[in-house]
């Protein structure tokens, strides 16, 4: 798998979270920053473990704070 449909998949779901379609998402944006809470964050997880068929488990979260770092743990644990 590519960073690059991973972001993407993560950009689409900014976009709805924020209801807008022009919504930039760049790799070092904060996840809070583009607000995304405790309980979106939850929705994108599953969305991506679904989507991707990985497992995200909470240890890794902390970890976890742009968008670049959750892509990198999708493609990562994805191979």
């Amino acid at each position: 798998m590519e960073q690059q449909q991973v972001h993407e998949l993560v950009e689409d779901f900014v976009r709805r979270l924020n209801d807008t379609s022009d919504t930039e998402v760049p790799p070092t944006a904060q996840l809070t920053e583009l607000g995304i809470d405790s309980l979106s964050l939850v929705d994108l997880l599953f969305t991506l473990e679904r989507t991707f068929e990985v497992s995200i488990p909470d240890d890794a979260l902390p970890g976890i704070s742009t968008v670049a770092d959750l892509t990198d743990y999708v493609v990562a644990t994805s191979r």
